[in-house]
């Protein structure tokens, strides 16, 4: 058990924090870094897809070296790593080399969240843990939503650079992994060559997404040679844990929640600066109203989940999300006074979804299931992450435009639009889960009789 759990729990939750602020922190910094590489849309997504590559095989992997590594000993490497990336990033004179910091990012930054998980669930009374998992998630939460404002004001003020130098500010939390417990580990083969195929068919899927055919296929076989090398006894992921009905529900809705929250952030600060001519400080500001509102949300929210119980409170929150996207969609094109209150409603309700995802999963998995199904449902989490300004880059570049005489949908209204679909998936998702839970429930009520 850990002795002070709450300096335990903020350094935990800054940690976390540091996770989706070194995706989203860019962002704004996109375009502008597009214009001194000479980029298009989906070329400058990379500079973000190449950290959120890092992320959906840390996921996984970092569950695995924690057994055979000492936490501190890969959180300290998880700070320095960073520390390194950012550097490199800052020196970068071409969109190579900015890459290959951002993937040395994303290996060092895929560690805080699935091993703060572990320690909360591990280490943690527990009377504690869902309070834990609440700051994780608000972590989560906070580092997506404010990272935008941060990298706009950064961008404004000092250049795009300055935004790597932010995410390199993590060194200064070397002194206080110290507070992270001592764990024992375990003699055992590390599988690197399983870790290797699992990379490189994400990025290879990725590439073919942006127009390369040829590398979907060879994307295609390397997942299969991953599958037959992972069903060994020394596997990465336990493809077993999908049968698990709770996993494959809260995966599929952390699928969908960061597919469409990453690919509104990668979407809006380009539409606001192309048809609202905002700078990366004014983009920022616009966003910044509900980024607050999420934080003085977040006690109202835990007891609303509470009182609500998980389903309705799903409901709720997807309904929220989707309202806050409706007033998106009729902004685009106006003041941004509109887009400011849309994203009230988007930042509460992606804080709500998030929050009652990590919670429900601590509560009803088995404890046998609970690092392998974490672990799981964080990977579907950074895939949704990855693949959302993946599409969204490659979208944007063809431009779209439907139009008649009485209105006209611009890509970017076309992209809102998308977004509101996915977020009515994740709705129909809840219900088919409610309605599964009332038959078990009354079937029982039926055999009791």
């Amino acid at each position: 058990m850990i002795k002070d759990v709450k300096k335990t729990i903020v350094l935990l939750f800054i940690l976390s924090f540091f996770n989706p602020m070194g995706g989203t922190l860019v962002i704004p910094a996109l375009p502008f870094i597009a214009k001194d590489f000479h980029l298009n849309s989906s070329q400058s997504s990379w500079v973000f897809i190449g950290y959120e590559v890092m992320l959906i095989v840390g996921s996984v992997v970092y569950g695995r070296l924690a057994q055979a590594f000492k936490l501190r000993t890969l959180l300290y490497g998880c700070i320095l790593l960073t520390t390194i990336g950012g550097l490199i990033a800052l020196v970068s004179s071409n969109l190579l080399l900015l890459i290959v910091a951002r993937v040395i990012q994303g290996i060092a930054l895929g560690a805080p969240i699935p091993l703060s998980m572990l320690i909360i669930n591990e280490y943690f009374p527990k009377e504690k843990r869902k309070k834990g998992l609440t700051y994780i998630a608000l972590a989560i939460s906070l580092g997506t939503g404010l990272s935008p404002i941060i990298g706009g004001v950064t961008t404004s003020l000092f250049g795009w650079k300055s935004t790597f130098i932010v995410i390199a500010s993590m060194i200064i939390l070397l002194p206080f992994v110290r507070y992270i417990p001592n764990n024992k580990v375990k003699k055992g083969k590390i599988p690197y060559i399983t870790i290797s195929l699992l990379t490189v068919s994400f990025l290879f899927l990725l590439y073919g997404i942006h127009g390369h055919i040829l590398f979907l296929g060879i994307s295609f076989l390397t997942w299969i040679i991953f599958v037959v090398i992972n069903n060994t006894q020394n596997s990465l992921i336990n493809f077993n844990t999908l049968k698990n009905k709770i996993v494959i529900t809260v995966g599929t809705l952390n699928f969908v929640l960061m597919l469409t929250i990453n690919s509104l952030f990668f979407l809006t600060p380009i539409y606001l600066e192309d048809l609202n001519h905002l700078s990366s400080i004014e983009i920022g500001l616009t966003l910044f109203p509900g980024a607050i509102l999420s934080v003085l949300s977040m006690k109202l929210i835990e007891d609303c989940s509470s009182k609500f119980g998980s389903v309705t409170f799903l409901n709720c929150s997807i309904f929220t999300l989707f309202i806050g996207l409706l007033v998106l969609l009729l902004s685009i094109g106006h003041s941004v006074l509109y887009t400011s209150v849309a994203f009230l409603f988007i930042y509460v309700g992606f804080a709500a979804v998030q929050s009652e995802l990590s919670n429900f999963t601590s509560v009803h998995l088995p404890s046998n299931l609970m690092s392998e199904g974490i672990g799981m449902s964080n990977l579907f989490f950074f895939m949704g992450a990855t693949f959302g300004p993946a599409l969204t880059g490659v979208f944007l570049d063809e431009k779209f435009t439907i139009s008649n005489k009485i209105i006209t949908f611009s890509t970017y209204h076309i992209g809102i639009i998308g977004m509101g679909l996915v977020v009515l998936v994740m709705f129909f998702i809840v219900m088919l889960a409610m309605r599964r839970k009332g038959n078990k429930r009354q079937s029982n009520i039926h055999y009791h009789a």
